[in-house]
């Protein structure tokens, strides 16, 4: 399955098959999703409630202003469309697989080994129809994310427009008119990608998932193939493994993950969750010890500020990886300054 565009690089060190950690659900709908549970909708303005231009240099303004409203509410209006379309098939998919894991399950222990092997493959159909459906969410979410970055400069044009000091009444009277459809749009868009990035990252576990379970009922005449994000090789899953000290993922001196916070924009968690997963995959009880770390070199302050930003960025990680599902007591944070960065960064370990 195609990997989402990231904004900055996420490094794995590590290559390990993924399995559950959390439990497995379906990802709530985008249309119902949004706040207060309200369908998601663009409204495009009606452009006779701007009536004539002014005429004035910023008039001219207001026009291709209005232009270009227009044209990122259109393509909202088909991307809400689109993700609407795509949620419906996701749940279709998944409702499928199900009742064909169930119909394999209920027919394996007095099934014959042709008809198990048969009922496995059209499971397995079933689960790459998910993917499939998946990529297609993942390439939506990138178009999406486009139109709110165009959406949030759009915002800041109208408003530039609407302080120009030979603005005339009528221009700030149709800016403010632009100025709140453009707002509305942008909280519709914002809502939107929040969505599919919410499908994208719960349905990538949920294939992860189902994918290992699969494998693990497959009869012996049956082709098994690997239905996850990122195919690789099996790995051997330590039982009765304990959980390191803390600290002692951090003293191997590799770091399993790595997120760099070189903008404000980075999208980690699905690489993050599926990373993850892996490790519990190979070790259920395993540890982890997550480490900001921040340039060593700059002026007292400025070590300070990007102490601070590391510290934070760490937060953010650890929030995620609680809502992951995994248990505070299995996490360790710390602070380090590293000469050999150059921004700031958060490492995780597994110990």
């Amino acid at each position: 399955m195609k990997k989402p565009i990231f904004l900055a690089p996420l490094v794995v060190s590590l290559a390990l098959g993924a399995c559950e950690f959390a439990t497995s659900a379906v990802a709530p709908s985008i249309m119902g999703g949004g706040v207060g549970g309200q369908p998601i909708a663009i409204v495009p303005l009606d452009a006779a409630q701007l009536g004539q231009p002014s005429g004035s240099p910023v008039g001219a303004r207001v026009t291709q202003l209005q232009s270009d409203l227009a044209r990122l509410q259109q393509a909202g209006v088909r991307q809400v469309q689109r993700a609407t379309q795509l949620q419906a098939d996701m749940d279709a998919s998944v409702a499928s697989y199900q009742i064909a894991v169930g119909t394999l399950k209920s027919s394996q222990p007095a099934g014959t080994a042709a008809n198990s092997a048969g009922q496995w493959q059209h499971a397995q159909a079933q689960l790459r129809t998910v993917s499939a459906t998946l990529d297609q969410m993942s390439g939506l979410s990138n178009d999406v994310a486009k139109n709110v970055a165009f959406a949030a400069f759009l915002l800041q044009s109208i408003r530039e427009a609407s302080a120009a000091p030979n603005a005339v009444v009528q221009d700030r009277t149709q800016l403010g008119l632009l100025e709140n459809s453009a707002n509305q749009t942008s909280v519709s868009l914002d809502r939107l990608l929040e969505g599919l990035r919410q499908v994208v990252l719960s349905q990538s576990h949920f294939l992860g998932v189902e994918g290992a379970k699969l494998a693990q009922i497959a009869p012996p005449s049956a082709s098994v193939g690997t239905i996850t994000s990122a195919p690789l090789p099996p790995q051997p899953t330590a039982s009765g493994h304990v959980a390191a000290p803390a600290g002692a993922g951090l003293a191997s001196g590799r770091p399993f993950v790595v997120i760099r916070f070189d903008n404000p924009g980075v999208e980690y968690e699905q690489q993050l969750y599926e990373a993850v997963s892996a490790a519990l995959a190979r070790a259920p009880d395993v540890g982890f010890d997550l480490v900001a770390a921040a340039p060593a070199f700059g002026t007292s302050e400025e070590i300070t500020s990007n102490s601070e930003a590391a510290r934070a960025s760490s937060e953010k990680v650890m929030r995620s990886l609680l809502a992951m599902g995994l248990p505070a007591d299995r996490i360790s944070v710390s602070q380090v300054t590293d000469p050999n960065v150059q921004g700031t960064e958060v490492r995780l370990y597994v110990r």
